[in-house]
């Protein structure tokens, strides 16, 4: 009876260490077909989600011009005039200057499309060609300087347009986005024309921007107060498809 007990506890031991190995077996060849079939699953969602297509246009800057034009009040206005070999202190209780011209883009100029829709465009403009506002023989106002734009310091101006919406007039859109001067940003707002052409796969961009330089600090003369300073960019822009 002692050999015959003995034989059969191991008999009971043997037949539950295969049952075991039999359960775990079946466990982990259900747990690689759960990880299989998540796996097949993501990979399929995955190869289910569409992307976009970008388009970039680059500015085409010898075909596409930016022209800047202000008119200034200043008010209680000191000058000093030169008369002979003698000088002359002359007050002014206001002093309207106006001044404009051409200027030049810098480098980075981009207009996006993401599935043939707008995404968001970017031009950078040169300031430092801006040149000063003669008063007289004697005096100028130099629209460089660190009273005016300080294009020392603050060299380039940013236009980016963050959306655009249709009007009602054909190629008419309401155009939003931030403009950047003396590295102050603000939000700015303005209508703009734009004309595609599929066969040259180019852009052709017109508008005014008229905006208050008060509201970006962009005068503080040593003499005078600003009582007005506005501000217009005139934009015409040629954008194309980057290597076209």
């Amino acid at each position: 009876m002692f050999f015959k007990f003995n034989y059969t506890v191991a008999s009971f031991t043997l037949v539950g260490c295969l049952l075991m190995a039999s359960c775990q077996t079946s466990q982990d060849t259900s747990d690689k077909k759960v990880s299989s079939e998540k796996k097949v699953t993501s990979d399929n969602k995955t190869d289910a989600s569409p992307q976009k297509v970008t388009q970039v246009y680059q500015l085409q800057t010898a075909q596409s011009k930016v022209r800047w034009e202000r008119k200034k009040i200043l008010l209680d206005v000191e000058e000093t005039v030169k008369l002979g070999k003698g000088t002359m202190q002359v007050k002014m209780d206001s002093l309207q200057t106006s001044s404009d011209g051409d200027l030049a883009f810098a480098e980075g100029s981009t207009w996006v499309l993401a599935d043939k829709n707008f995404e968001k465009a970017v031009l950078n403009i040169d300031l430092t060609q801006i040149k000063s506002l003669r008063l007289n023989k004697q005096n100028k106002i130099d629209e460089g300087s660190p009273e005016y734009l300080d294009v020392e310091r603050f060299p380039q101006a940013q236009l980016t347009i963050e959306q655009l919406t249709p009007t009602q007039q054909k190629n008419q859109f309401q155009a939003k986005g931030n403009l950047t001067l003396k590295g102050k940003t603000l939000p700015i707002g303005f209508v703009l024309q734009l004309q595609s052409d599929e066969a040259t796969q180019s852009l052709q961009v017109t508008a005014k921007i008229p905006f208050n330089g008060k509201e970006w600090n962009l005068a503080n003369p040593k003499v005078g107060k600003v009582a007005k300073d506005d501000f217009v960019f005139e934009l015409n822009l040629l954008w194309k498809i980057a290597g076209k």
